[in-house]
């Protein structure tokens, strides 16, 4: 029987509840087998949304990805957003 596979926070705050069984988490850089092949789990969360993704790059879930300084930018959207 197949194990869900998920990163760490996904665990935490999604899989568990729409899994029908026990979900194993994988730590960054974790590497697994799969037989002849092996992958190489990385973080990647995005936010603001889906925050189990990863840091350097702003990938909105239905937008464009922004790569830079993610903190002033979402900063100056709260600026815009409270005008």
């Amino acid at each position: 029987m197949a194990t869900p596979l998920c990163g760490r926070v996904a665990a935490m705050v999604s899989v568990a509840d729409l899994a029908d069984r026990a979900s194993r988490a994988l730590a960054e850089s974790e590497t697994l087998s799969l037989g002849q092949r092996r992958v190489t789990w990385l973080d990647t969360p995005h936010v603001p949304h889906a925050w189990e993704c990863g840091p350097v790059t702003v990938a909105c879930m239905h937008g464009s990805a922004w790569r830079g300084a993610g903190g002033a930018l979402l900063r100056a959207l709260a600026e815009a957003l409270d005008r």
